[in-house]
Parts: C-alpha cells; sequence; structure tokens
C-alpha cells in the first residue's frame, strides 16, 4: 500500500516537472516573438498600448487599461518584464478565462511600490491551477523575482481571474549623492580671543 502511494507522488511530480518544462518551453518560444509588436516611440505605455490592441483585434475581447506610470523611469529591464508578464497574462485570459472583458492597470502606490493588475471576468482559476506549471506561473514568477517583486494569481472579486504583480522600481533605490558643502572664507582679522585688534587713535605718547 505504501509502495502505490509513493508511486502515485512520483509520477504526480513527474507530471508537474513535464508540465513546467513544456510552460517553459512554450514561454522561451513566445519570448522570441514577443518584440515583434511594433510602436512608434520609445517607453512602456505605447508597447502596453500597441500590446492591448493586438489581443483585442485577434480575439475580440474588451481590454480597458489605466495607465498611470508616466511619471516613474523604469529600466529597460524593467519595461521588458513588465510587457511579458502583461502578454503571458492576456494570453492566459484569451485561452482560459472564457472572459468577455479585462481590466489592464499600471499603478504606483505612496510608498513607491509598482502595482501591475490584469483582471477579467470570466470563469476564474482553479485552484489546482494555481500550482507550479500553470498558467505560467513558473515563468510569472522567474520574472517578479527579477524584478525584486512579487506576483499572485487567484480568483477575483465579483467573478474572474486577478494576476497582480507588484515590485519596487529601481530608481527608489538609487543612492542621493551629496554635494560636499563650502564654506566662504571671511578675513575677520580676530585674535586668538575671537575679538577685533584695537587701535589707539591718540597714538605713541
Amino acid at each position: 500500500m505504501q509502495k502505490e502511494s509513493s508511486q502515485a507522488q512520483l509520477d504526480d511530480s513527474v507530471q508537474q516537472i513535464d508540465q513546467g518544462l513544456n510552460a517553459a518551453y512554450r514561454q522561451l518560444r513566445e519570448l522570441l516573438t514577443t518584440f515583434r509588436i511594433k510602436v512608434n516611440e520609445p517607453g512602456l505605455r505605447p508597447a502596453v498600448q500597441a500590446t492591448i490592441e493586438e489581443f483585442g483585434a485577434n480575439s475580440g475581447l474588451q481590454i480597458l487599461s489605466d495607465y498611470r506610470l508616466d511619471h516613474c523611469p523604469l529600466t529597460p529591464n524593467e519595461e521588458v518584464h513588465c510587457l511579458q508578464i502583461i502578454r503571458e497574462a492576456l494570453s492566459n485570459v484569451v485561452k482560459h478565462a472564457e472572459a468577455d472583458r479585462c481590466w489592464l492597470s499600471l499603478t504606483q502606490d505612496s510608498n513607491g511600490t509598482i502595482h501591475v493588475r490584469i483582471e477579467d471576468d470570466g470563469i476564474g482559476i482553479r485552484p489546482e491551477e494555481q500550482r507550479a506549471g500553470h498558467y505560467g506561473l513558473i515563468i510569472l514568477q522567474e520574472r517578479a523575482s527579477s524584478l525584486n517583486g512579487s506576483i499572485s494569481i487567484g480568483l477575483r472579486p465579483g467573478g474572474g481571474t486577478l494576476v497582480h504583480l507588484r515590485f519596487p522600481p529601481a530608481y527608489r533605490h538609487i543612492p542621493l549623492i551629496q554635494e560636499p558643502v563650502t564654506h566662504e572664507r571671511r578675513d575677520n582679522h580676530t585674535n586668538p580671543a575671537g575679538r577685533r585688534p584695537s587701535h589707539d587713535a591718540s597714538g605713541p605718547a
């Protein structure tokens, strides 16, 4: 009986590894084609907008966006990972969610943390699909980790699925360099006691 249980656990582990490898290979293939999208200007906003138009046109999914990071100077590395996470999440919505609408928001809270949310009104993610290997979770977690952040995938309040990425932007960790303070030299002819020397107006007797 114990051998059967051990074999079942081994089979389950092998299946999870196989699923993880398949997801990794699929992500690699998609990464190679990610930046074929055409944008007329640099930056994350136009790339996100082009992605929204691409997925909306190919799937009929209504994607509503709220972009509030124009003031935030993200690094190219941060922009690449954010965009790839968004594309993977939208791909999952199209393939699995059976959703009509999707909401994408990129914001920054009062502590400086960046929040990327992808929500849909679909059937919602099942508990077993939240394990590694499902929904490209392994790759998404690796990307979030490379940003020193975290990502969660779960049920959205009101129905559907919510993907939530959080990370601290690199520019918040750049140390400020203080310029040396220069003091203007003042020659006040003071004596060691700090008083100006007195001069006898009458001169020598």
